[in-house]
């Protein structure tokens, strides 16, 4: 049939090389010219009676009969040329007519008048991309390989019906770990059952190229060699195509619908030296048309794995800080180290993954103080061939308890973050006026030697406590960013350094300090409150000469609460006299006369009667510092009925005789 096809030269792969005798996409071409012109000079010459037998015809196509036979008898003996073709194409339509001369003639037309139709193939094959020039790679890795072939349209002109794709396989890889891939052309791509070895099918594909296509493929284990087979299947006769035209791949064009490719793994011998060679290298044939071999691919085997031996572990000035060096090899001319890795055991427990990918022969090691650690490296090379894991320690250290001190506290202000002038030591007194709204601490410690500090801090005057642990330098009560509004009164801060994060590990230090904030600023008392202790609220505001008439008096625990200027002072004094005498120093606010408890109110059952309290402010804690202005009055409790309003009488003037006074009544 006409539309014979040919291939083309193998290109030029990353790896491969190419064989300069390989015969070009033309020079193939010209050889399936000859096999059309020896198909039709085969129904020629089965046709050549004819023309003789027009011999005996009497006139001139007789003449024509007798000179069509001898240029038949000569062609069909000797092969002919291009003149006694065109000669016997002539004389055959002349004397014998169409149907007679149709077998030459055609022969002449088609095969050299009329272009040969041929697919042609730039093909190559890709295997692994191993290490560095000689692609090295390891004995134990599955090496991965692509076959590409393509019907290339600076030279092919038509479609290829039959592909076939095979390989001779190495002699340093096991064909029985031969796995198929998937494989593809055109727009096409098919995935292949996983592990499979061999595989057929056919493909439906009517719709879209108007065939279908029987796909074979596997490994021939008796002749060491794997195979692909691509055979377009007219649906309808269930034969190879009859139009020339049609095949399964198609000539390229920018969308690529003339490429193909298969894809497989396969492993290499396990008994290979070191740097022995695994080649691959593929036939690929188009229709009827001569092999086209691929470029070769090249890998060399590194099979060996690398060692490595710990030489010495120094101690650093950091009691839990040591140094460790060692020494490795890739044993043989392989690939070279890659890296090492370092694994330890931590008292006696089993070993882990400490660090990998280490370039250099040393390593830095920060251990637990007081800890006793094991240690032993892994060499891996360029391939991936990995050391054996070791069994025990190379080398055992146990690291000493360092010495921890905190040294002194620094006064930060909280919303800068910056530290304040002075530190803070035993018995430090603070002004007030001088320290920042927000105030944190700062413990001054070694931080490559502690983990965590945690804070502790009382307020001894309102009975509070704040507790912080902090795990990230420079070690802050509140944090690098933030603090804490302190009254003025007596504190104790308390800072324990430990060895891990979270206050966990051992307690290596710890730094205790008790100072005072005061206030400088001369204060006053602006009025008095009574107040339901039990309830937590003021009853009422306190005035000179006020009467004051409680329901249920008896049964309630009252006190009374003095309003500062500024807010807070220092401390405030008190002194009570009437039915209930009582004297109270209170050092945080809010100051009552018989003190708070956590910001709650203590108070006592006051019964009835005429009472005096005097409340006399102070700078600082305990009736320490500048003493302020302070406030007396007298006043008169009454017990009232239990629904009966509290109500207040309040006597401008306690001068007997008054005779105006100004009465209120309500809830206040």
């Amino acid at each position: 049939p006409a539309g014979l096809n040919g291939g083309s030269q193998g290109s030029t792969g990353n790896n491969g090389v190419n064989d300069p005798n390989l015969p070009a996409c033309s020079d193939v071409i010209g050889l399936t010219k000859v096999a059309c012109e020896t198909y039709f000079r085969a129904a020629g010459c089965a046709l050549l009676p004819l023309t003789c037998a027009s011999a005996f015809i009497p006139g001139p196509l007789g003449i024509l009969g007798l000179v069509g036979c001898g240029l038949g008898v000569y062609n069909c003996a000797t092969g002919g040329d291009a003149f006694t073709g065109a000669a016997e194409c002539g004389v055959g339509l002349v004397a014998e007519g169409p149907i007679g001369g149709a077998a030459g003639c055609a022969g002449f037309v088609v095969c050299n008048l009329i272009p040969i139709l041929s697919p042609c193939d730039p093909n190559e094959i890709e295997g692994p991309l191993g290490y560095a020039e000689m692609q090295w790679v390891s004995n134990e890795e599955t090496l991965d390989y692509t076959i590409y072939f393509e019907n290339d349209p600076k030279l092919a002109t038509t479609s290829a019906q039959n592909v076939r794709v095979t390989q001779k396989l190495s002699d340093k890889v096991n064909p029985s770990s031969f796995r198929l891939g998937k494989f593809g052309f055109g727009p096409f791509v098919f995935e292949v059952p996983e592990n499979r070895a061999t595989y057929t099918t056919r493909l439906d594909l009517p719709d879209s190229l108007g065939i279908d296509l029987q796909v074979s493929a596997g490994v021939d284990i008796i002749n060491n060699e794997i195979f692909w087979n691509f055979q377009s299947i007219d649906p309808v006769t269930g034969l190879a195509p009859y139009d020339p035209l049609v095949g399964f791949l198609p000539i390229n064009d920018s969308l690529g619908s003339g490429e193909g490719f298969v894809n497989y793994t396969i492993r290499p011998k396990e008994a290979l030296s070191n740097g022995d060679t695994v080649t691959a290298q593929a036939d690929i044939i188009f229709d009827i048309n001569e092999p086209i071999i691929t470029n070769t691919w090249m890998n060399l085997v590194d099979p060996i794995a690398p060692s490595s031996a710990i030489e010495a572990v120094r101690r650093t000035a950091q009691a839990h800080v040591v140094e460790i060096s060692w020494q490795g090899q890739d044993n043989g001319l392989g690939s070279g180290l890659a890296f090492y890795e370092l694994y330890v055991s931590e008292n006696g427990k089993p070993f882990f993954l400490y660090a990998s990918n280490i370039e250099s022969n040393a390593f830095t090691f920060t251990g637990r103080t007081g800890g006793n650690y094991g240690f032993f490296v892994r060499a891996v090379d360029y391939v991936g061939n990995q050391e054996a894991l070791k069994t025990e320690a190379e080398v055992s250290v146990e690291l000493d308890q360092p010495e921890v001190e905190i040294e002194h506290f620094v006064l930060i202000d909280g919303s800068t973050g910056q530290p304040l002038a002075s530190e803070l030591n035993e018995g430090s007194v603070l002004e007030l006026q001088q320290l920042p709204s927000l105030v944190n601490f700062e413990a001054k410690v070694p931080a490559e030697l502690v983990g965590s500090v945690r804070f502790i801090l009382w307020g001894l005057g309102a009975n509070t406590q704040a507790v912080s642990t902090q795990s990230k330098a420079p070690f802050r009560m509140f944090g690098l960013n933030g603090g804490d509004i302190l009254s003025p009164q007596l504190y104790r801060l308390l800072a324990i350094a430990y060895t891990e994060p979270g206050g966990e590990g051992l307690a290596v230090d710890t730094l205790e300090v008790n100072f005072e904030i005061r206030n400088r600023t001369p204060g006053n008392i602006s009025r008095f409150l009574l107040v339901d202790a039990d309830q937590d609220s003021v009853i009422t505001a306190l005035t000179d000469g006020a009467v004051v008439v409680v329901p249920q008096l008896s049964q309630r625990r009252l006190s009374i609460e003095a309003v500062t200027v500024p807010n807070p002072v220092g401390s405030v004094a008190f002194r009570m006299s009437g039915p209930v005498n009582h004297q109270h120093v209170e050092n945080s606010s809010p100051y009552v006369l018989h003190g708070n408890r956590d910001l709650n109110y203590v108070g006592v059952i006051l019964p009835s009667g005429l009472y005096q309290v005097q409340a006399t402010p102070y700078s600082g804690v305990r009736t320490q510092g500048v003493v302020g202005t302070s406030l007396s009055i007298q006043f008169e409790l009454l017990e009232g009925a239990e629904t009966e309003e509290t109500s207040m009488t309040v006597f401008p003037q306690r001068i007997p005789g008054a005779c105006q006074s100004a009465n209120y009544r309500g809830r206040f």
